[in-house]
């Protein structure tokens, strides 16, 4: 039965890993939801998340690296926004850190910023100063940039024009 479903599970793992990368914890708690289902499966998980280290599939530095790329993608994401999202998955702060500086740092911020506002500042071009920077900050602050990001991207979008 051990062989059987050290089998099952590692097919499962696999067949969970096809549409996406995994943190461990995800790898981790879906083998233990598996486990319930069938007697004995809690003591073949050991065996299949080693395999899955071995063959490189559960590696939270990979996974940190590939959640930040795609969250920097189409729409970006600021750095406290994917840091929360990459802790929630069960990412060690460190790896994270490493993963976000890898990524490109506070000028990696910015830029995203940057791209992130681009379609918003064609439409919120012809309003009063002080009303521009209001929809910016709020913009950038939903998506989770930095306090320190976004004010230096607001000041690049409305040409460093105060109080007018």
């Amino acid at each position: 039965m051990d062989t059987e479903a050290y089998e099952k599970f590692l097919g499962a793992a696999f067949r969970f890993l096809s549409f996406r990368q995994r943190s461990i914890k995800e790898l981790r708690e879906f083998l233990e939801k598996k486990a319930q289902k069938i007697e004995d499966g809690a003591s073949v998980i050991p065996r299949v998340m080693d395999r899955l280290r071995e063959l490189d599939y559960a590696n939270d530095e990979k996974f940190a690296q590939w959640w930040i790329s795609s969250r920097m993608g189409r729409k970006p994401k600021g750095a406290q926004l994917v840091a929360h999202e990459l802790a929630q998955k069960g990412v060690d702060k460190e790896i994270i850190a490493a993963a976000m500086e890898a990524a490109g740092g506070q000028e990696g911020q910015i830029e995203a910023a940057k791209r992130a506002l681009a379609p918003k500042l064609r439409i919120w071009v012809a309003l009063p100063t002080m009303e521009q920077k209001r929809k910016l900050y709020e913009c950038l602050g939903r998506r989770g940039f930095s306090s320190l990001v976004t004010s230096r991207v607001i000041d690049w979008a409305t040409k460093n024009a105060y109080n007018t």
